[in-house]
């Protein structure tokens, strides 16, 4: 492309977006309906829960510091690779989805959140719509995470051969609603200023065709 060449699509863009900003007004109305219905989904959205539970190993009790060390220099890299288990087992996701057949891999990915809390703890962090719903999956994977976590250390020694015990119960509480609705609005800025600059451009292109009519 040659310099004028450049230049005359720099001012036929220029033109182009001066019409639209001539059609402004008329186009407001469709952005202003899209932002009603984009505020009452984001404000009458359900109210989430969300169920946490802690696991720890069940290690065989140690009576000197030498020992309590040893004992986490093996168990730590074990609960980091269950860790891995826990998020990327199907298994253990084939368990859970049997007993919720509301949910599919997607969703269950994003109902369950999973991290390692210290050196020995991991955390569950289940969401759903009722206190009841929220607990009962947290329940559901952290107990299909064990028996899966737990076939997989069948054969091994004391104190390799652990399994994992709850120290906190699911218990529900509500989320957070601040942190859901952010992301609504700003899908509904999004799509607003696109339906403006769609029906602005589809007021332009009727009045072009009226001019060369």
């Amino acid at each position: 492309m040659t310099e004028r060449e450049s230049e005359t699509t720099i001012i036929d863009l220029r033109g182009y977006v001066g019409r639209l900003l001539r059609h402004a007004l008329p186009a407001l109305v469709t952005p202003a309906i899209l932002v009603i219905a984009g505020l009452v989904w984001t404000f009458t959205a359900p109210y989430s829960y969300e169920s946490q539970v802690a696991l720890v190993p069940n290690v065989p009790a140690v009576t000197s510091e030498a020992e309590a060390t040893q004992q986490s220099a093996l168990v730590e890299p074990l609960v980091a690779s269950d860790l891995t288990v826990a998020k990327t087992n199907p298994d253990v996701f084939q368990e859970v989805l049997k007993k919720h057949p509301d949910l599919d891999h997607a969703s269950l990915r994003t109902s369950v959140e999973i991290k390692q809390a210290g050196a020995l703890t991991l955390v569950f962090k289940a969401k759903g719509n009722t206190p009841q719903e929220a607990a009962q999956l947290a329940e559901d994977y952290t107990s299909a995470f064990i028996r899966v976590a737990d076939a997989t250390k069948r054969d091994y020694q004391p104190p390799l051969s652990f399994t994992y015990t709850a120290v906190t119960p699911a218990d529900p509480a509500m989320v957070d609603q601040q942190s859901g609705r952010l992301p609504r609005i700003i899908i509904t800025v999004a799509v607003a200023a696109l339906g403006w600059v769609i029906t602005a451009a589809a007021l332009d292109a009727r009045a072009q065709r009226r001019l060369t009519s």
